[in-house]
């Protein structure tokens, strides 16, 4: 709050200096959000918030237009009013939190996003229990993104992009660009993102009316507030596999072109441009099967678009893992290096990413399809409104209806990640968002196939490497047989040389004596050479072994007479 960043950067913007007084001013008051008005149908109303586009000279800033949006009443037909925020600052905090009452913890697991923390972080938030966590109004989602860069001075602008975020994100390499198919510069940077609903617990959709006893709904026309906090997204490179799919149904070709609808839809844009861009097509989510709900359509597409992410991440592994098949398979063709070490370093890299994407969407399954706009107050209010006097959920809670409906055991709420639904048309009078929840899953046994791959994999690049070492080891005792012989040959000339030389001066040797000399040596260095060969034969040696065995099993013999 007093620096407008994450702490670790405390030290570069703290203090009177002035050379970061302007970056310091600038993140404290970054202001970059959307409000969608829903009404119970069409496409929402859409308000814009941003500081980078305020006018230096005018009075009203993005702030200011922002607080009094807040303090301004709501018209009563919306139902839902959402704040889509990219990053985060003080201004937005201090705005939004006192604003709509938010607690701080909603802001501050968005900051960060560490796999694991240093002992002396100051910053680490303490765990909180499931008990209390199941009372909170906000869930996380986290996820991965893949981004694909031409070259590394690319992917090092990217980096430095990343550091001008007020929260914590920054693209990692993933080490495995240099397979055969790939660009030798180009660089495939994944990114750990974390997307943060809330929702007001205050607002009453619903009540018994009073002094009836068959319990009618007496329907309060109160709007929902909600709060979606997003990643902002590097500038430089492109989404992998140039990003997402088109997800309105494709239109008949007797249409004519000007009913086609968008054609620059697959263009790739930033998450936070997606996600209002979606959040604007509540049409384009009606052929998943579930019950069209105002309440649930910031949450469908955010889903939506991390699942799309996720799916992805997961064909992206595979594409990793089976050229790393490859490569240990045919090494003079695919390897990029004959060394099998590199191959076992990206296994490595992937050992250790994997096991945290599963807890990533481990953690999906087990906060969102319990969270409490996938309940039965949502669907009772939309039902309502629609002529139905029968809430989609009777009785129980929608974590519950789930864990019966496809035979998941409820412990406490908690969703077995393992269990899966039977059909999405059953669960959609669950909630709509209970149908991705099959999606999930499949990317959770995704994952988890991927990680008995990789130690499947890790066995055969550390075998390949054991059989690498043991033919450079043979090699070498092919060389050192070598100079064995070598060092043989010379050993005659080395004792003719010394019998010649005991007189006691050089000048002495005569002519004579030289062709006496290589007359000896040579004959002798054959003989010599001849006799090693011959010992070297394995008949040789098996002859000689018997032999020693004979005479051993004679000398046994003797001892017992």
């Amino acid at each position: 709050m007093q620096i407008g960043t994450h702490p670790e950067r405390w030290k570069n913007l703290h203090g009177p200096i002035q050379k970061h007084e302007a970056d310091r001013k600038a993140r404290l008051a970054r202001v970059k959000v959307c409000r969608l008005d829903y009404s119970g149908t069409g496409s929402p109303k859409t308000a814009t918030f941003d500081s980078s586009k305020d006018d230096p000279a005018g009075k009203e800033t993005a702030a200011a237009r922002l607080d009094q949006e807040l303090k301004s009443s709501v018209d009563q037909s919306v139902q839902l009013r959402l704040y889509v925020v990219e990053d985060l600052s003080s201004d937005v905090i201090e705005l939004l939190g006192s604003g709509l009452d938010i607690e701080p913890s909603f802001f501050r697991a968005h900051i960060v996003d560490y796999a694991w923390y240093n002992v002396r972080d100051r910053w680490r938030d303490p765990p909180n229990l499931d008990v209390m966590s199941g009372q909170q109004w906000w869930v996380q989602l986290r996820y991965v993104t893949a981004r694909y860069f031409k070259s590394r001075e690319d992917f090092d602008e990217a980096a430095k992009e990343a550091e001008r975020f007020n929260i914590l994100r920054r693209p990692d390499d993933d080490i495995s660009n240099n397979s055969w198919w790939d660009d030798r510069n180009a660089i495939v940077g994944l990114t750990r993102s974390r997307a943060t609903f809330w929702l007001n617990r205050d607002r009453k959709i619903g009540e018994p009316a009073i002094g009836k006893r068959n319990y009618a709904l007496l329907i309060v026309m109160l709007t929902s507030l909600a709060v979606l906090l997003l990643d902002p997204t590097v500038d430089k490179g492109d989404p992998l596999w140039r990003g997402r799919r088109n997800w309105i149904p494709t239109p008949s070709p007797k249409k004519p072109e000007r009913e086609w609808g968008d054609l620059k839809i697959l263009e790739p844009k930033k998450f936070f441009d997606d996600f209002i861009y979606w959040a604007e097509q509540p049409e384009a989510f009606s052929s998943t099967g579930s019950i069209p709900n105002t309440h649930h359509i910031p949450m469908q597409v955010l889903l939506h678009l991390v699942c799309t992410e996720w799916r992805t991440m997961s064909d992206y592994i595979k594409t990793r893992l089976c050229q790393i098949d490859l490569e240990i398979l045919k090494p003079e063709k695919f390897a990029a290096s004959r060394q099998v070490d590199k191959a076992l370093d990206k296994l490595n890299m992937w050992r250790r990413f994997i096991p945290l994407y599963r807890e990533m969407v481990s953690e999906t399954l087990e906060q969102v399809f319990r969270f409490p706009c996938n309940t039965e107050r949502f669907a009772t209010i939309d039902a309502t409104l629609n002529g139905s006097t029968t809430p989609h959920c009777q009785g129980e809670s929608a974590q519950s209806a789930v864990g019966s409906q496809d035979g998941t055991q409820s412990l406490g709420g908690r969703l077995s990640p393992r269990s899966r639904p039977s059909s999405s048309h059953e669960n959609a009078k669950l909630g709509s968002i209970v149908a991705y929840r099959n999606d999930f899953l499949l990317i959770l046994s995704y994952l988890e196939e991927y990680q008995k791959r990789i130690d499947r994999l890790t066995s055969v690049v550390t075998a390949a490497i054991q059989i690498e070492d043991s033919r450079r080891a043979l090699g070498d005792a092919r060389n050192i047989g070598r100079l064995t012989w070598l060092a043989t040959f010379f050993i005659p000339f080395s004792l003719i040389a010394t019998a010649f030389c005991m007189q006691p001066h050089v000048t002495d040797i005569s002519d004579k004596t030289v062709k006496y000399y290589f007359a000896t040596a040579l004959p002798l260095a054959v003989v010599t050479i001849l006799i090693a060969w011959v010992l070297s034969h394995l008949w040789v040696q098996h002859s000689w072994a018997r032999l020693l065995n004979a005479f051993q099993g004679k000398g046994k013999k003797e001892k017992k007479h």
